[in-house]
């Protein structure tokens, strides 16, 4: 801070200085005169100006302090000013004129964690007063420090200790990353993958600072599942329930009966992204290959998907020994059933092919497995589709009715059984008769006491007078 041109022989006056006193402000006004002195900018005779040869300490334009053997001289100009003079910095004796003078102390040390709050700069007189900056608190040091004649501050370094927030807590579902928890520290919370923010359901990554009160800025990031909008599909697809679907949800779909996957997917996630993977599935027919040709015969069909029937017909004089008449279109894409046969039977005159056919009870056969001697000249027949189910006979069915089974241990035991229900039944019914007797005996008293009341009500009331003298 320069003090600006001053006139030797003008008093020195500072606006610079913060509560100076009147000692400080003479003081600084005769080292001034001394300044004017010593490079001859005032006539003033110098004869008690002896230089010093003592440079071990100080600049090179020290003088001894005159003797004064009396009180009034030692308080004299060149008494205080030489002592004052000899204590400044060698680089304020060192400047070129009084606009260039500068009684500096230069910038005073501190630890950090503070500001001054007064202007003056660093030059004699000045205070230096601090407080704790933002974010800081608990200040150690001098809060108030002075620049002095000599060029060193009063006191000592002050600093202030940065202000901490403690652990941040964390949100569900997201991560939480921060380097400090002092003032200024910033903690980053991160929605983990398939989440977002439970606030604005769009946002995965929130930041909190921490502030100068200790806390921080932004509460936890809570995140909650992404959401995935309904699935669609086409038609012959069943329908899959409407409720919420979140990250990782897995949704399969099925065909109608009768229809099976043409294209697209049946197993669909929900993603990160709220998408769905693969595609929107298609279900089209389940159609059979039309059916092989047969001899002696034709297969006539209804169609080829599924539920269409196979029919085969037989050319005349034919009929279907083996297979299936009626085949029909099954869900796993084939004909339901074993290819039918067409055997020639008859001649179109009426007369059969070959000799006499020897038969057999078809229900024996069936019971015994016996098909020898069913026919001749090499003719076989399918046992199998001449058979009929025995469970289904009416023979079957009789011989499974129930007969009466009179084994004596178990009469008896029958026996038994009846009389005890029939004993814990009668014991419940005489609980219940013995309860309705004493409830029909108060029942029959009840006129009684209600006409005893009665009169009693009507009775007329005696009043008694009771006459009292005094005496």
């Amino acid at each position: 801070m320069i003090w600006g041109i001053r006139q030797c022989n003008k008093p020195f006056t500072s606006t610079a200085m913060v509560n100076p006193t009147r000692t400080r402000t003479r003081a600084m006004n005769k080292v001034i005169m001394m300044y004017c002195i010593v490079n001859l900018l005032v006539a003033i005779p110098t004869p008690c100006l002896i230089p010093t040869s003592a440079t071990l300490r100080g600049h090179n334009q020290r003088f001894l302090i005159p003797m004064a053997r009396t009180q009034l001289y030692q308080h004299s100009f060149f008494q205080d000013t030489i002592s004052l003079w000899n204590s400044l910095p060698s680089t304020t004796v060192a400047c070129k004129s009084i606009d260039t003078l500068k009684f500096s102390c230069g910038h005073p040390t501190n630890n950090g964690g503070v500001n001054r709050i007064t202007s003056g700069g660093n030059v004699v007189g000045v205070w230096a007063n601090y407080t704790c900056a933002t974010g800081h608190e608990n200040m150690t040091g001098s809060a108030s420090r002075f620049c002095q004649m000599n060029g060193v501050w009063t006191g000592t370094p002050v600093s202030c200790a940065v202000k901490y927030c403690g652990i941040p807590v964390n949100g569900s579902n997201s991560t939480l990353t921060y380097t400090t928890t002092f003032y200024n520290s910033v903690a980053t919370y991160t929605c983990e993958e398939g989440f977002v923010s439970n606030i604005d359901k769009i946002s995965t990554v929130k930041t909190a600072q921490c502030m100068d009160d200790e806390t921080w800025s932004a509460s936890p990031l809570d995140c909650q599942p992404v959401t995935c909008s309904h699935p669609v599909h086409s038609t012959y697809v069943q329908s899959i329930p409407v409720v919420t679907y979140v990250y990782r949800d897995v949704v399969t779909y099925q065909c109608v009966v009768g229809y099976m996957l043409g294209s697209g997917d049946l197993i669909r996630e929900c993603q990160a992204n709220g998408t769905w993977t693969g595609d929107q599935p298609h279900c089209k027919d389940i159609e059979c290959a039309a059916p092989n040709n047969i001899t002696k015969g034709i297969i006539k069909i209804t169609g080829k998907v599924y539920g269409s029937e196979a029919v085969a017909v037989c050319d005349a004089g034919a009929a279907v020994m083996s297979g299936n008449i009626v085949r029909m279109c099954g869900l796993s894409g084939t004909w339901v059933g074993t290819e039918p046969v067409c055997q020639g039977m008859c001649r179109l005159h009426g007369t059969w092919v070959g000799t006499e056919p020897e038969c057999q009870d078809v229900y024996q056969v069936f019971l015994t497995g016996n098909t020898t001697g069913i026919g001749k000249n090499n003719y076989s027949y399918d046992l199998a589709s001449l058979a009929v189910d025995v469970t289904s006979l009416s023979r079957y069915k009789r011989s499974k009715q129930s007969v009466y089974y009179d084994k004596p241990s178990h009469i008896a035991i029958g026996a038994f059984g009846l009389i005890v229900i029939i004993a814990v039944v009668s014991y419940i019914c005489s609980l219940d008769l013995i309860k309705l007797s004493s409830q029909m005996k108060y029942l029959l008293t009840l006129p009684e006491k209600v006409s005893k009341k009665a009169a009693m009500a009507k009775r007329p009331k005696v009043v008694h007078k009771v006459f009292v003298t005094r005496k």
